[in-house]
Formats: structure tokens, C-alpha cells, sequence
């Protein structure tokens, strides 16, 4: 029979016993000692039967991919396959999704009393490498036993060979420890996660990943694919095993319009509070705006300490509210929060409440709350944690079956948007054929799951690319434009940097207006277009906007003044224009939330200078792009180039009458009394 067999039905074959992983089963009554674990001393006596089962692995040089509930420990998890690299000569990476898990895990692996503490511990996010430089992290990096950093910064960094010493750096990698693996579905952070991996596998083949993930509905998937993907051994531990037991409940409510759900959600969680005085409740709302503060402010009237966790607040406040809320006895008792804290944060609770299944018109996704109700139930404290998510009535059927079965992780590289995203740095990298791009897209998870598609996703992308001028080709060879490398370069969406191009070339100069629409645009491009301030209401400072459009006609056909752009917009107007301290509490938070992404927006701005600026104006657009990393208004941008003259300077000298270099050449010695700063050697030349 088999002699009969097609050449194509024994290559499936023969890939599919290639792909084949070994599942392991967690026995729930084994305890290991921890004292087992020679390599470093871990925090608890026993390893639990999910690190247990880990622990016949954690020294064979195979993947593995932990599938266990949110409590089961998998940081532990996480430590004794770092400690192994160490041991071995090598360098270890901890992934997370997102920068607070990044910083509550270098808090926890440099403490004094952590082994780790004695180790050189780095942590890589976007704000970081923001602060100190690339050049300054890649020294850190190559020093380092353990990197901390999110998905995208490290997608980031091998994206393009770089330097001698990042070569270095990624050559000595011995372990990626990937939490949260589940994220790899996630729009935007699961495509970054996806092809990074492909990418270091390609960098260096004697990687090993250990990847930590909740419950997945195709974990064994997702582990042959990491399988085809490495060609190293691949061991499946799965497992519903978890220190508590997990009680959940629906409870429906029937309101419809917005002020009577903050009305029957209000009643509903006091009446969970009520029932459980003595307990401590984590209330998880889905966005920060009108309806988390009429729960937060309508319990405080009624008597209850409450503080509110979300991403408007500094982390040092954060901090603070965390440590209080995390005591076994006294502290916070009431804890409201975003979703800053649903992932991977050690932060348990007796009860959990989430507030509603919808952010906006949107449905939250089945695996987030599953984060959030697994943080019902503290380690040692609680035998049981009990979860309550608030649905609407008519949905009850819908979401008792959506939360019973865990949904299937699914690559996001199946979006073109995304796919072409990441295309472009491969093409900006020598993969210039049809053929090439088909080959580097037959490794993705993508194409492991709908491997027909491989070719029309391609071709689909790279049509898009052309569209937005990323990309040109010529007899089938194709090559990044200026507009494709700034985006593989920046990691910024091609489209978004085509707008970009496109919009200075509709900025005469003179218009501040102009030139907020086109940073809010492009910033709402890069984000996704969402706004993550749904619930306030900017109707005020939108129109102020549209009066000031006026005029700018052909602005308008090309950015559409749709509300999200004009928030943002608004947002740029005001940085640009030194009103951020006069801003309404709202824009405010709007302005923190841009200036998050100001420093590498006018790292672009700087280079499409030096691409078009024959044809768009270099020096015009170095101008802007100084005015956006420093936030003044272009009559303070000839006094600023005064070396140790920054904007508080700059604005002195100009009130007080000193508005260009020669006027402070005309009294020198007031000026610098003003300034107070010596300006002699500095315009005496000049």
C-alpha cells in the first residue's frame, strides 16, 4: 500500500511525523521539592504539579510550551529556564506583552533577595530605548544575563543586522522565555511576536523557547508549528490544575442606554460588595472614562476606599496602589482597574468583578476576560476565588458557551494591513522576489494554519505596498522606496509614512493647523485607529479644531475630519503651541498619551527631510521636526539652537524682547542675565 503512495502524500507524511510533539500530562498530587533544583533557590518549598512536570524538562535542550491557568506559577516556571541559560554559558530574553509586566518583572529579578539580583538585568520597551538611545541599550544588552523587553522591541531588533555588538548579542542567546504566548492572536503586539520568532530562528539556530501561555484551544497547534518552525524537539505541558478553584458566574443585567447601565452596574457591584464584606474585590472596567469614574466616585459615596489602577496614572503611583491592595491583612480592600493589570501582573484578589463584555460597540475578547477572572483567588490564602462578569441579559446563552471553551489562537499576519507591515522590512532586507516573500510567509503560523493562502497574501500585500508607494519593482525584483525604508526602519506602517509624505507636501509652513492634522492623523494610523478615550467627550475642542481648519480645503479631502483624527490632532495643536499645561484635564491625557511616540515621530520627520527634501523642504521639515521633540512654537526655534538655551530659556529671552540672535547680540549681558546662562561665546561669532 504505501509503495502506492504519491510523492506529495509521503512528504505530508513524513512532515507530519516531523511535526509531532510529545504532550505531557501534569499529575495534580505531585509536589516536587524545590531543593531539586540545584541551580538557584526558588521562593517556595514545593514546585506545584504544573512547575513539577516542568522541572523533568527545564535541563533538555527542547521547547516547551506551558498551558496552565493564570495562578498556576508560571513565573517560576519562567526563572528555572532563564537559570539553565545561565548555566550554560548562554543569555536569556523574558518576552512580555506588554511594559508594566515588563517592570514588575525587573522589580521582582533585581530585588535584593531575588538569586537574579546578582545577575546583570536589563529591561528593553519602546519608552526605554527612547531615553537612552539604540546604540546605548545594544552596549546594555550585550552586557547583560537577562534582558526583560515586549514583543515589539525585540521584533524591533532583528529587524536588521545592526552593529557588531548586537550580532554579538543575539549570537549569544541561549533561551526566549515567551509569556503570555497566547498574545501571538492580538492585533498588532501577536504579528510582532510572530515574526520575531521567525527572525531569530533564522539569526541563530540553537535557540531554545519556552513559551508560557493561558489556556489556548489549539495549544498543540500552535506547539507543531513552533516545532516546524525551530526543528527542535517540542514538549506540550498542558493543564487545568490551579492552586484555587474558580467559580464563576454570570450575572445579567438589562439596561441599554449608557446612563442606565452606569445606574444597574453601580447597584449590581455594591450588592456583590454587600454580600462579602470581609473580602477584597478587584472591579475590572474596560475603559477609563465616563463609567469607571461614576463606579469609582458613586462607592466612594457610599463609603467604600476605592482607588482606581490605569494607565493615566504615574507608576510610581501604580506602585503604591499594587503593594496596598496586595496585603494579606489591611490595606486596600477595593480595588477598580483597566486592564493595566489583567496581564501577568501578580495581582490576586478573593472576588473579581468585570464590569460588562463590551468596550464601546466592541466585544472584549473571550481570552482577556479570561485574564481578568483569573485573578480570582490568592495563592496560600484562598482555597477558591470567585468571578463575576456582568453580561447583558438578552446575551447570557452566548457568553455561558463563549467562556466554557477556550477559542483557538490565530496568526494576525492573516490581515493584509499587517502583513504588509512586516513584509517591507524583509524586502528592505534582501528578500526581493515573489518567490523569496513566499518562502519567508511558508514559516509563519499563518500559513502553517491556511497554507493554500500563501501565495494571495503576498501578492495582496505587496500590491498594497505599491499602492502606498513602499515599494517599486522592475523585471520581478522588488525594492524598498524611501517610504518603504522609513517604515521598516521606524517600525511604523507603511501607509501611515506614505501619509506622512503626502501630508508635508500640503504644509505650506505657516499653518500650525496643517500640521496637527497630519501628526494626528498619522498617529491614529499607527495605533490602529482607535481611541482609547472613548468615553469623554471632546466635542468642544473638535470643533474649536474644525474652525481653525477653515480655510484648508485641500487638507480635508486628504484626512477626513472624522472625530478620532481631530482628538489627536487637537492634541499635536496644543503640544506644538505651548499650551499643554492650559489643557483641559482631558486633553491632557490625550497629549501624555502622543508624547509616548513624539521622539521616534520626529526621528521621521528628520529623515523624510533628508529623503525629499529637495522637493518637500528640508530645513522647513528639520524645523518641525525640533518643534515636535521639544513641544515650542516656531518664533522660539532660532533661539533654541543656541547651545544650553532650551525652551524655558528660549521663551524668556523672548518676552523680555530678545526674539532672534541679534537681538542678544545688541545687549549681551542682559540677555545672558535673563537667561542666566552665559551667552557671550555662544553669539559672539555667530
Amino acid at each position: 500500500m504505501s509503495s502506492n503512495l504519491s510523492q506529495s502524500e509521503k512528504s505530508r507524511k513524513e512532515k507530519s511525523a516531523f511535526m509531532e510533539i510529545e504532550r505531557i500530562s501534569v499529575d495534580p498530587h505531585r509536589w516536587e521539592p524545590s531543593s531539586r533544583f540545584l541551580l538557584h533557590p526558588l521562593q517556595y518549598e514545593k514546585l506545584n504539579p504544573v512547575q513539577s512536570a516542568f522541572f523533568d524538562y527545564y535541563g533538555r535542550e527542547a521547547n516547551v510550551i506551558v498551558e496552565a491557568s493564570t495562578s498556576a506559577g508560571k513565573t517560576v516556571i519562567a526563572e528555572m529556564a532563564v537559570a539553565h541559560a545561565l548555566a550554560q554559558g548562554g543569555k536569556a530574553v523574558y518576552l512580555c506583552p506588554a511594559k508594566d509586566l515588563a517592570r514588575q518583572q525587573i522589580g521582582e529579578w533585581t530585588g535584593s533577595r531575588h538569586p537574579f539580583s546578582v545577575r546583570k538585568v536589563v529591561i528593553a520597551t519602546g519608552d526605554v530605548t527612547q531615553e537612552m538611545g539604540k546604540q546605548t541599550l545594544v552596549k546594555e544588552l550585550l552586557a547583560s544575563d537577562i534582558a526583560i523587553m515586549t514583543n515589539e522591541l525585540f521584533d524591533s531588533l532583528f529587524r536588521r543586522s545592526g552593529s557588531e555588538e548586537l550580532a554579538a548579542w543575539k549570537g549569544a542567546l541561549h533561551t526566549i522565555v515567551i509569556d503570555e504566548f497566547h498574545y501571538l492572536d492580538e492585533a498588532g503586539r501577536g504579528s510582532a511576536l510572530e515574526c520575531a520568532l521567525i527572525r531569530t530562528v533564522e539569526t541563530n539556530r540553537t535557540l531554545r523557547y519556552v513559551g508560557l501561555s493561558a489556556t489556548m484551544g489549539n495549544a498543540e497547534e500552535v506547539a507543531r508549528w513552533l516545532r516546524s518552525l525551530t526543528g527542535r524537539e517540542t514538549v506540550l505541558i498542558s493543564s487545568s490544575w490551579r492552586p484555587s478553584v474558580l467559580n464563576l458566574s454570570l450575572v445579567p443585567y438589562k439596561a441599554k442606554g449608557a446612563r442606565d447601565k452606569q445606574v444597574e452596574f453601580l447597584a449590581l457591584i455594591k450588592y456583590l460588595l454587600d454580600q462579602f464584606p470581609d473580602d477584597k474585590f478587584l472591579i475590572f472596567v474596560h475603559t477609563k472614562g465616563a463609567l469607571a469614574k461614576t463606579i469609582l466616585s458613586g462607592l466612594k459615596a457610599m463609603g467604600y476606599e476605592i482607588k482606581f489602577h490605569n494607565a493615566d496614572k504615574t507608576m510610581d503611583m501604580r506602585n503604591l496602589i499594587v503593594e496596598s491592595f496586595k496585603k494579606r491583612e489591611g490595606g486596600l480592600q477595593y480595588l477598580l482597574a483597566t486592564s493595566t493589570v489583567a496581564v501577568g501582573m501578580n495581582l490576586p484578589a478573593r472576588r473579581v468583578i468585570v464590569v460588562d463584555v463590551y468596550r464601546g460597540r466592541e466585544r472584549v475578547d473571550v481570552k482577556q476576560l479570561n485574564q481578568m477572572v483569573g485573578r480570582a483567588g490568592r495563592t496560600g490564602i484562598d482555597p477558591e476565588g470567585d468571578a463575576y462578569i456582568i453580561v447583558p441579559q438578552e446575551e447570557f446563552t452566548y457568553w455561558a458557551s463563549a467562556l466554557s471553551s477556550p477559542s483557538p489562537v490565530l496568526s494576525q499576519l492573516r490581515n493584509p494591513k499587517e502583513l504588509m507591515f512586516h513584509l517591507i522590512n524583509d524586502i528592505n532586507n534582501s528578500i526581493d522576489t515573489v518567490e523569496r516573500m513566499e518562502g519567508w510567509f511558508m514559516k509563519t503560523l499563518a500559513c502553517f494554519q491556511a497554507s493554500d493562502t500563501a501565495r494571495d497574501a503576498v501578492r495582496d500585500a505587496l500590491d498594497r505596498l505599491a499602492k502606498c508607494g513602499a515599494v517599486e519593482q522592475e523585471d520581478g525584483v522588488y525594492a524598498a522606496t524611501g517610504i518603504g525604508k522609513m517604515a521598516a526602519w521606524y517600525y511604523y506602517s507603511p501607509e501611515m509614512v506614505s501619509f506622512v509624505v503626502r501630508g508635508l507636501s500640503a504644509y505650506s509652513g505657516k499653518s500650525d493647523v496643517v500640521l496637527s492634522w497630519i501628526l494626528g492623523r498619522a498617529y491614529l494610523f499607527n495605533k490602529g485607529g482607535n481611541l482609547y478615550h472613548t468615553s469623554v467627550d471632546f466635542t468642544r475642542y473638535v470643533d474649536e479644531l474644525k474652525i481653525k481648519t477653515s480655510g484648508n480645503e485641500r487638507l480635508l479631502r486628504m484626512s477626513p475630519p472624522a472625530f478620532n483624527n481631530a482628538v489627536y490632532a487637537y492634541g499635536f495643536y496644543l503640544w506644538l503651541n505651548e499650551l499643554f499645561e492650559s489643557a483641559g484635564t482631558e486633553m491632557t491625557a490625550v497629549i501624555r498619551e502622543i508624547l509616548q511616540d513624539v521622539q521616534r515621530l520626529a526621528q521621521l520627520l528628520d529623515t523624510v527631510a533628508d529623503f525629499y527634501g529637495k522637493t518637500l523642504g528640508g530645513p522647513r521639515i528639520k524645523k518641525l521636526a525640533y518643534r515636535l521633540r521639544y513641544g515650542i512654537r516656531s518664533e522660539l526655534y532660532e533661539l533654541c539652537q543656541l547651545k544650553g538655551i532650551g525652551a524655558k530659556r528660549a521663551r524668556l529671552l523672548y518676552n523680555s524682547g530678545f526674539k532672534t540672535v541679534e537681538d542678544i547680540k545688541r545687549d549681551i549681558t542682559k540677555a545672558s542675565n535673563i537667561a542666566r546662562v552665559s551667552l557671550q561665546g555662544l553669539v559672539a561669532n555667530g
